[in-house]
């Protein structure tokens, strides 16, 4: 049985008592050490979870290095440095709910966008393979379109 949200998912094998043993599985194909759950409820509240905290990390992640390409660029660029900086409180402030989290990304998409690296540089890659999917996912659990 497979419990999926669509970043972060849980291949889930039934075991005594309607338990469940999950191995969650990361979208570059790692995977946490198998957890046990009581029920397929918990299992869901574990899978958001684990999506929650994916989702915070690689953006932390992301603007942080956002921040230090603005400021090491021929051009400082403090609009963006401060674009940067508002929406890692912000990510911080609000994660504390998946949803939550996606309102969030999705309405600050715009601004997200607005910070994207240049399909030339070395940290595009990050960008295509990991923030537009986020991207795309929050639209999806907010059940907006992605443009």
């Amino acid at each position: 049985m497979l419990l999926k949200v669509a970043m972060i998912y849980a291949e889930a094998t039934p075991l005594a008592e309607n338990h469940l043993r999950l191995v969650i599985n990361y979208p570059d194909g790692s995977q946490k050490t198998p957890v046990t759950v009581a029920d397929a409820s918990e299992a869901r509240r574990l899978v958001y979870f684990y999506n929650r905290q994916y989702i915070k990390q690689m953006f932390k992640e992301w603007l942080a290095q956002r921040v230090n390409a603005f400021k090491h660029s021929d051009v400082a660029d403090s609009a963006r440095i401060n674009t940067s900086a508002m929406l890692l409180v912000a990510i911080e402030k609000h994660s504390n709910g998946l949803h939550v989290l996606c309102r969030l990304i999705v309405g600050k998409t715009a601004n997200i966008k607005t910070l994207a690296p240049r399909d030339q540089s070395r940290h595009y890659k990050k960008y295509q393979d990991i923030i537009i999917p986020i991207l795309k996912f929050c639209h999806e659990m907010e059940g907006k379109e992605y443009e």
